[in-house]
């Protein structure tokens, strides 16, 4: 079993279960130095895509990892997954421990310049093709980003309710991914009335985690996996 400190970035729904995502970090005198991404999965005997239990991802009892907590992860081994080479299986029924947050205020430090969100076809700019992923060699499939005219769409879903869309512009494209941040979510379902459309009352004041999901039919889909808004 190998430890490892986490800056999460990201804890979103997935599949009933949680995505949780975040860059190792080491605390150095009060200063966090951050290193490569970790996604914390599931086994592969217990999870179908890896998605984690919500007691799998708790530092106390019902309190789960929150975007910004700086916690330590018992991990067993690296897993990683074409599309997803940053995956390392937990070792299940050992809690995490919390070990601080970074302060809320300006979050510049923690965003990336990526050129662009792994655009490999101008055309789709929400997905790559599975056929394309082998020409990403090992990039990481997790980004934070500060988005441009960042706002939300509710799209009505053929079988009932409705499917969260976060739409922004980052470099030269424009992208529209499947929001699955669910806390975001809740805070702003009381907020909406009929609005289908909206602009979160922190406009850009804000970072994206964006992931690249596993493989689903010939695609791996762009998530808009947490909103990490700015406090002053």
């Amino acid at each position: 079993m190998n430890t490892r400190t986490l800056l999460i970035l990201a804890n979103s729904w997935k599949k009933g279960g949680r995505c949780v995502a975040g860059r190792r970090a080491s605390i150095d005198g009060g200063r966090v130095r951050l290193g490569e991404w970790i996604r914390p999965v599931a086994p592969s005997a217990l999870g179908d895509e890896g998605e984690l239990l919500g007691s799998d991802c708790e530092i106390a009892p019902k309190r789960q990892v929150r975007p910004l907590d700086i916690v330590e992860v018992p991990l067993a081994h690296p897993s990683p997954k074409a599309g997803q080479p940053e995956n390392h299986e937990i070792v299940p029924g050992n809690r995490w421990r919390y070990r601080g947050s970074i302060q809320k205020g300006s979050l510049d430090r923690l965003a990336e310049l990526p050129d662009g969100l792994w655009d490999t076809d101008p055309n789709r700019t929400d997905r790559v093709a599975v056929s394309d992923v082998g020409c990403m060699g090992k990039s990481s499939s997790l980004v934070v980003i500060r988005p441009r005219a960042f706002h939300v769409q509710l799209r009505q879903k053929a079988y009932g309710g409705y499917q969260w869309r976060g739409c922004f512009e980052y470099g030269t494209n424009s992208y529209d991914l499947s929001l699955t941040d669910d806390v975001f979510r809740n805070e702003m379902s009381p907020t909406l009335g009929s609005r289908s459309e909206f602009v979160p009352p922190f406009g850009d004041r804000c970072l994206l985690c964006i992931s690249l999901g596993g493989a689903f039919g010939d695609f791996h889909y762009k998530l808009v996996a947490a909103v990490i808004r700015d406090f002053d």
